[in-house]
């Protein structure tokens, strides 16, 4: 969780130690990709916790389902929702383009 805080921080820090240096391009590149990691390693500590708990409280195979069922929670909502609300919005786009013409 300390790594996910620092990559889901470190865009801010970044843009404050950059502003006015002209490197918007490596900034927004660099702010993406570390959001990108900080969601995937925050996903992860989420499962990981919840498996800990679970695993303490009501034994091993409800650890290991409830971390399942969290992990898998997380990749739906935080990846697999966005990227086909992604596509469908691409394929909106280019046959809406297709009708204006």
């Amino acid at each position: 969780s300390a790594l996910a805080t620092a990559l889901l921080i470190a865009p801010v820090s970044g843009h404050r130690v950059l502003f006015r240096q002209h490197a918007r391009d490596q900034l927004v590149t660099a702010a993406h990709y570390s959001a990108l990691l900080g969601s995937i390693v925050l996903g992860l500590a989420l499962s990981g916790v919840t498996l800990l708990i679970y695993d303490v409280v009501q034994g091993r195979n409800a650890g290991l389902t409830a971390g399942g069922l969290t992990l898998a929670g997380v990749v739906l909502l935080w990846w697999v929702i966005p990227i086909i609300i992604r596509q469908r919005s691409c394929t909106d786009d280019t046959s809406s383009t297709i009708h204006q013409a």
